[in-house]
């Protein structure tokens, strides 16, 4: 037999409470969540057990439980009751349900006593059921926390347990995260910098975004001030956190400065009229992420924001935005981009080609997405123009194959482009490889002075070709 004991009282809009304390681990014995509860965040979760494990400042609110009061009336021999369950008990009288045994005891002095059989599960869990779920940390188990229980008679149990459910999770409304962490950044006086960086509850985010608020200039980044200014603490402590986590921002105060210029390089991308639409706080910290990665990586990312109108998105995560983007660019960077003349002649090369990316793809038994990208799918007139189109995929592909066997212009307009992007982003040239296959084109008249000097590789038929360019494919994809 379990006794919780509490004040007993009539509270505001007619509910009947009994008002206590017990220790965590008999309230975690002696009730459960209804259907009607949300399901545990895990993440959630682990936030409120090494809350509990700091046990620093920890306040625990109390957990609103329900009991219903059962009693068949139809049973001859049951005593006699002043009215409803809840009504017996209001009038100072003892109730014993004739159901399951649980006793309500009240005394004069507004105190109550309900006892519950063992093996019994009476309460049911209204607020509180992350912080009861979170006990995975024997030291919580034997802590006094406070519960308010509210006793139902069983004909309106249910319709109220959710009422309750509803208004306390819908009525009020919540601190905005924007104001819950003003309080801690925006007050030095009792979180001093040293202890933003090591406790545990805050972190270098914290501390990298009290200094950064108090140097940031958002007369410099006009194209941002719209989207950052409104929530401009959790901007900071979410991206920066997500920095730290990747491990591309140092703990130390130098990062202060690094951010800083990682916001005057996305004001200058903002100049673009689509992503100055931007709302989406998640969205700007992707773009300061992408921009610490590579110029090269942030322009991929801005082309596939204004391309697909991301922009116009408002409510996705950073981490989300990522994940989506990184999946997108890792397709794009094992397609192979065949530059060549496509002609009978040189049918034989595009064969070697694309049989040993076919071999590299059975060999690993996966699908690595390296597929053949042709040129001439997209040339449809008598002159040649690198279309946008064209400009894209070359931009965007992993590795340009480039076919010198005929000598083809176009073939050369093609390198000229990879080539003055990797100049332009600082990048060395190693995302193509040249081939010459002398059973089908002469090297001497074919290659011209500008690619002498680039290594090639050169062979004397189709099956050399098809087996050293898998080499080489393997080689650049790491596999």
């Amino acid at each position: 037999m379990k006794n919780l004991k509490g004040t007993l009282s009539n509270t505001f809009g007619g509910f009947l409470t009994v008002r206590g304390t017990a220790t965590f681990s008999d309230i975690v014995a002696l009730s459960e969540p209804k259907d009607y509860q949300r399901d545990t965040i895990p993440e959630h979760l682990r936030d409120i057990e090494q809350f509990y494990d700091r046990g620093e400042a920890v306040f625990f609110p109390e957990v609103i439980l329900s009991l219903e009061l059962k009693f068949d009336f139809n049973d001859n021999s049951a005593p006699s009751l002043n009215g409803s369950p809840t009504n017996h008990v209001l009038m100072g009288e003892k109730f014993k349900s004739n159901v399951n045994d649980i006793l309500v005891s009240p005394t004069k002095s507004g105190l109550a006593t309900i006892s519950i059989p063992d093996g019994l599960i009476p309460f049911g869990r209204i607020d509180g059921n992350h912080r009861l779920s979170a006990q995975n940390t024997s030291n919580v188990l034997t802590e006094e926390i406070p519960f308010c229980i509210v006793l139902f008679n069983s004909d309106i149990v249910e319709k109220n347990e959710k009422s309750l459910f509803f208004n306390i999770n819908s009525k009020g409304r919540p601190l905005t995260t924007e104001e819950t962490l003003k309080s801690i950044i925006d007050d030095e006086m009792n979180f001093s910098s040293s202890e933003l960086q090591n406790n545990p509850s805050f972190g270098w985010q914290y501390y990298f975004a009290r200094e950064i608020k108090k140097q940031i200039n958002f007369t410099l980044l006009p194209n941002l001030k719209s989207s950052i200014l409104p929530n401009l603490r959790s901007f900071l402590v979410n991206t920066i956190n997500l920095m730290l986590k990747k491990e591309v921002l140092p703990k130390e105060e130098s990062g202060t400065g690094q951010f800083l210029s990682l916001l005057s390089s996305v004001n200058s991308l903002f100049d673009n009229t689509e992503l100055a639409q931007i709302k989406s706080s998640g969205l700007l910290s992707a773009f300061i992420y992408y921009q610490h990665m590579s110029p090269q990586k942030v322009h991929l990312f801005s082309n596939w924001v204004v391309k697909n109108h991301i922009f116009e998105l408002t409510d996705m995560r950073v981490d989300e935005f990522i994940k989506i983007f990184d999946k997108i660019a890792e397709s794009k960077r094992k397609e192979v981009f065949i530059s060549m003349q496509f002609s009978d002649d040189t049918q034989q090369n595009f064969e070697a080609i694309k049989n040993a990316i076919d071999e590299i793809n059975d060999e690993f038994n996966e699908n690595i997405g390296i597929r053949e990208i042709r040129i001439d799918q997209f040339n449809t007139g008598y002159s040649y123009d690198i279309n946008d189109e064209i400009l894209s995929l070359i931009e965007t592909c992993g590795l340009l194959v480039a076919d010198l066997s005929k000598g083809n212009k176009n073939v050369y307009h093609e390198i000229g482009y990879l080539m003055g992007l990797n100049k332009g982003q600082g990048l060395n040239h190693d995302n193509f490889i040249l081939i010459h296959n002398s059973s089908v084109g002469n090297a001497s008249q074919d290659v011209g002075f500008n690619l002498v000097s680039i290594k090639q590789l050169r062979v004397n038929d189709t099956n050399s070709l098809r087996l050293k360019l898998k080499e080489q494919i393997k080689i650049y994809y790491g596999l």
